[in-house]
């Protein structure tokens, strides 16, 4: 199949994933930290499930510590998108993550000395422009705290995609992101203890519908990735 037609499609998925957040952060749940929590859980399992099928290719001890560090920024991401996504429009929320090439160029180019062509340079200018326009209010660029969230959101993503990226230098990316689920649920253990009784709480008022969705929104999101 061409890479073109799969993009497009995980494309396409993801836009399904971000309704799907909105939903359950507006109708279902009302803490960001909740569908955090069993994305995280979901990510453990998967991780699980890849390490028994496939296997975790061998790292050394930094770079596993390395791989559930990038974890962590990856739950720090989601938690900084949900908020986000809580008080602003889903479709001004989301064509914010097209900041994260901009700093993605900045760390890259610090860390992994990546240096890109002119016309590249434009791109991510271009797409940056864009991720502005569309979410700025006629355009007043009067930026309020969902802004400002996705911006944090996608410093965050641009830490974990370097990191990411370089250790795919050194084993597979299953083994990367199997740690890094690792990483991102060990992350969450404190919050799950915190959480405790507002699980209790949500799953005696809508019983199980809300983890469904959230449960099918993170498959989607394994899919499209």
């Amino acid at each position: 199949m061409s890479w073109i037609f799969l993009s497009i499609l995980a494309a396409f998925i993801w836009s399904v994933v971000s309704i799907l957040d909105k939903y359950i952060i507006s109708k279902l749940v009302d803490r960001p930290i909740v569908p955090v929590i069993i994305l995280g859980t979901i990510g453990l399992f998967s991780s699980a499930a890849i390490f028994f099928t496939l296997g975790f290719e061998p790292l050394s001890t930094a770079n596993i510590l390395l791989a559930i560090v990038a974890g962590i920024f990856y739950v720090l991401t989601v938690f900084l998108y949900f908020h986000a996504v809580k008080i602003e429009e889903i479709s001004k929320v989301v064509p914010l993550f097209y900041l994260t090439p901009l700093f993605i160029l900045i760390i890259a180019a610090l860390f992994l000395g990546e240096i890109f062509t002119p016309i590249k340079y434009l791109g991510i200018v271009l797409l940056v422009v864009g991720a502005i326009l569309v979410s700025s209010r006629k355009l007043s660029f009067n930026f309020g705290k969902a802004f400002w969230l996705m911006v944090s959101a996608s410093v965050v993503l641009a830490i974990n995609q370097v990191i990411t990226k370089y250790l795919l230098d050194f084993a597979d990316f299953w083994t990367i992101f199997g740690y890094m689920r690792i990483g991102a649920f060990v992350a969450l253990i404190p919050s799950i203890v915190i959480n405790i009784e507002s699980f209790k709480s949500i799953y005696k008022e809508k019983g199980l519908k809300p983890f469904s969705f959230i449960t099918a929104s993170e498959s989607l999101t394994l899919l499209a990735l």
